[in-house]
């Protein structure tokens, strides 16, 4: 983009970036979009829901997975790998279902 494009483009205030119910520093709540907010935020859920499945399994053992991952000599390298496994898959689900949720909005906003 060149400098007289960046120049129109509007830019957040911190009024109105602490007016949606996110508290962020005044610089990266001024330089942040409402579409990177939903996309953090998406994500963030994303990864909760991920790593409260990935727990479950765990506890309820599911397919002898906690014995298997207990009784390696690398348990906390398998616990580590699942749960960025985890955190990349429903994260990105959850930011995908973010997204296409946009366009059902609008589409019920025009009906």
């Amino acid at each position: 983009m060149s400098a007289i494009q960046l120049d129109r483009m509007p830019q957040l205030t911190y009024d109105e970036v602490k007016s949606d119910g996110i508290n962020l520093p005044r610089k990266l709540g001024s330089m942040m979009g409402r579409i990177h907010k939903l996309m953090i935020r998406a994500c963030l859920k994303g990864i909760a829901i991920g790593w409260a499945f990935l727990f479950l399994g765990l506890a309820l053992n599911v397919m002898n997975m906690r014995t298997l991952i207990f009784s390696s000599s690398d348990t906390v390298l398998a616990i580590f790998l699942l749960m960025v496994g985890f955190a990349i898959t429903f994260g990105n689900a959850a930011m995908g279902h973010a997204v296409m949720g946009m366009a059902s909005k609008h589409i019920e906003e025009d009906v």
